[in-house]
């Protein structure tokens, strides 16, 4: 994307970038874009669904943020509900993981309210992006009916080595003693936080535990260990257990890691819970359970 291609963008045109994890998108905001900021001499609002991907986002910004500003979807709805200062003018506005509007209104009754405020802001350049856009284009078409030309990277998903469907929590168990006998990396995405608990509990000394700030098992986390690898991008145990809490934009750079399991059903979510591992190279593969 060049800086004549950013400089055709308007403020009453949605721009829309469809592009599979790992393949640039937020590189593109944190370079490609922030390089133009600087030269025009403008700023940038960017959200992001997650707090442990804002996290990620701050380090990776550090030196940045003159120019861009980060905050989540749901600071954001906050404000707006407790009638507090509302962010001001910005002359892009980023929609990272857009998905949220759509994917998370399953259990979040607020994401209209982030989406709509974003909509309003007429003096702004909108940009919305996803490896899982489908669901939200349908979205966008009915509340804006031109935007840009899409923005689409092909996809390739040709490094998951092997699917595999299991049925039950004793799958779950037993994978997961294979992935420790053998001395493997794994991440874990479930649906339910008290059986993400409760295996974490079964595999203590062999997992790293991750939900959301808002649940009661948040005391258990180990902190520091979330912490480092926030920023090291990797993590020390066998096992990363964790929710739809990472499910979306957090990187984890990990050749070791060859397993991937998931129970959720939602198709677009299981995209993002695959991609939140960046493949190294061709020799790089994943097997992935379903």
């Amino acid at each position: 994307i060049s800086e004549e291609y950013i400089s055709s963008w308007t403020t009453h045109k949605p721009v829309t970038i469809e592009a599979q994890t790992g393949y640039g998108k937020s590189y593109f905001i944190q370079n490609t874009l922030y390089t133009y900021l600087q030269k025009h001499d403008k700023k940038c609002l960017y959200f992001v669904p997650r707090i442990l991907l804002k996290d990620q986002f701050d380090l990776e910004l550090l030196d940045k943020q003159d120019r861009i500003k980060l905050m989540t979807y749901q600071q954001l709805e906050a404000i707006l509900m407790k009638g507090e200062k509302e962010p001001t003018h910005y002359d892009f506005i980023v929609a990272d993981e857009c998905h949220y509007f759509t994917s998370d209104s399953n259990f979040n009754p607020r994401t209209d309210i982030s989406f709509n405020w974003i909509m309003r802001q007429n003096t702004s350049i909108k940009i919305f992006m996803s490896a899982t856009i489908k669901g939200f284009i349908h979205l966008l078409q009915y509340v804006s009916p031109v935007w840009h030309s899409p923005i689409r990277l092909p996809q390739d998903y040709s490094y998951i080595d092997k699917l595999t469907f299991f049925t039950s929590e004793e799958h779950i168990e037993q994978i997961a003693n294979e992935v420790i006998a053998n001395n493997k990396k794994a991440i874990f995405f479930l649906s339910s936080v008290e059986l993400t608990y409760k295996i974490y509990q079964d595999h203590k000394g062999h997992m790293i535990f991750a939900v959301s700030s808002s649940n009661k098992h948040f005391k258990d986390m180990d902190h520091t260990a979330i912490e480092r690898m926030i920023g090291d991008k990797k993590f020390d145990t066998n096992i990363l257990i964790t929710t739809t809490v990472l499910d979306s934009g957090f990187t984890l750079r990990d050749s070791a890691i060859d397993v991937i399991l998931t129970d959720i059903f939602d198709p677009e979510e299981i995209v993002q819970c695959v991609g939140r591992k960046r493949v190294a190279n061709e020799q790089d593969y994943i097997k992935l359970y379903v």
